[in-house]
């Protein structure tokens, strides 16, 4: 039981969900007016209204509503926007993927010293005000994919003899810089003076898919460049199957890790096209069995997670998938996507005696509740490794593009965690 002050302004249930209210204030009457979507039980006073006793908000059928809550059945105290949705069905995953993402443009990691011809040494980019961090999307007006490409505009405008303009996105801010090239004493080609990333790589954790879309969510949190912290941007991004090939365990302090390879790079088993707050999103071309749950789950929404026990899936060898003991300790009822809706805690000793708790390549691990898939592994607490974050999955199909209606952020590099995918071979960080 909650009271209606501390509920959240906007809320989602799935059909036949009963979420329960208590006013906290005598003499308020709670009304949804005339309509097929909600109910409000136990009615006691006209249609739909109670004087201070708890309330039953019981969803009756797809749709929107607004409930308002009035002292003495005049004076307005809260509305509340009940919004009722389909329940969704999902696949389990707990599977090892490896991620291999191209940004959308170079990721500018630190500014370094040119030497030309005559011994001089200086930095046109950092004299243009080029920053690490910075992401370089176009020179003069053509797109950049790679180190490569970047490299050869440079150059081809340097023997120009005149300016580069390149085109700059520092967090939301695009603006435009003219650098001019040196040629280089040592490469004998036009350079500017910086070194840069046009991609990612590691292994992570699939959480769930969905068998009629075959669109899939994994990781749980954003993929960042290691240096720099800076989102990536997804131009062209792939899963491919992975495996476990070693554990360090974690202590206080001191994040474990799960060692992993790709089983074979060229096994492209999905698509990447989302990368967000709360995971990456893509289009699985190969449906992944788990053993444990052959059939699809029903997604507990945010606002049906509860403390107590659930069940993690991961894996921590191979490709074998397993079920580990895990306590909620705590859940952040939110009624908009924000990370770290709740506080896990490992509590299977098979799963402490080998990883010690919550490792890194654990992000994205499925956590199933009474029956449903309730959310994903995204962090762990440094000074307790048996224990760390999650993330609700009603965020993660939110935010990857599972749930359509409910996609418009699908895409978008939102707020960097601490969490990160690092330089290419090397695994997440989280």
């Amino acid at each position: 039981m909650i009271s209606f002050l501390q509920f959240p302004a906007q809320v989602r249930l799935s059909e036949s969900q009963t979420r329960e209210l208590h006013p906290g204030l005598p003499f308020v009457t709670a009304r949804a007016g005339e309509n097929r979507v909600l109910s409000i039980e136990p009615a006691k006073v006209g249609t739909n209204a109670f004087y201070g006793a708890p309330v039953s908000l019981r969803a009756l059928a797809e749709g929107k509503v607004t409930v308002e809550f009035k002292l003495f059945g005049r004076i307005p105290v809260r509305k509340i926007t009940v919004e009722v949705v389909p329940r969704l069905m999902l696949s389990l995953g707990g599977h090892s993927i490896g991620v291999l993402l191209q940004a959308d443009g170079v990721i500018v990691t630190r500014t370094s010293l040119v030497q030309d011809d005559a011994g001089n040494s200086w930095s046109p980019a950092r004299t243009a005000g080029v920053l690490p961090g910075d992401v370089i999307t176009k020179v003069d007006g053509q797109s950049i994919h790679s180190e490569e490409a970047l490299a050869q505009a440079l150059d081809e405008a340097g023997r120009q003899g005149r300016h580069a303009v390149l085109d700059i996105k520092r967090g939301k801010a695009v603006f435009t810089r003219p650098v001019k090239p040196v040629l280089c004493r040592e490469t004998k080609r036009y350079r500017i003076g910086l070194y840069v990333r046009d991609g990612a790589a590691g292994v992570g954790t699939l959480t769930f898919f969905d068998n009629e879309t075959h669109r899939f969510a994994a990781l749980g949190h954003i993929i960042t460049d290691g240096e720099t912290g800076t989102p990536v941007s997804v131009y062209n991004g792939r899963i491919v199957r992975a495996q476990v090939t070693g554990i360090e365990e974690g202590k206080k302090g001191k994040p474990g890790e799960k060692l992993g390879v790709f089983v074979q790079e060229s096994d492209v088993i999905g698509s990447i096209d989302a990368n967000t707050e709360f995971g990456i999103g893509g289009t699985l071309y190969h449906e992944l069995k788990n053993p444990a749950y052959d059939q699809p789950l029903p997604m507990a929404l945010a606002s049906e997670v509860v403390e107590g026990p659930a069940s993690m899936v991961t894996v921590v060898e191979g490709q074998r998938l397993e079920m580990f003991d895990v306590i909620i300790q705590k859940v952040s009822y939110q009624s908009r996507p924000q990370s770290k809706g709740m506080v896990i805690k490992i509590v299977d000793q098979r799963l402490l005696s080998r990883t010690g708790g919550i490792i890194q390549g654990m992000s994205g691990s499925p956590i199933v509740q009474g029956g449903k898939v309730v959310g994903a592994i995204t962090h762990v607490l440094v000074n307790d490794p048996t224990r760390g974050f999650g993330v609700f999955a009603e965020w993660m199909v939110e935010t990857t593009g599972i749930w359509p209606r409910a996609s418009k952020s699908a895409g978008r590099a939102i707020g960097a965690q601490r969490l990160v995918l690092t330089n290419c071979g090397e695994n997440f960080s989280g």
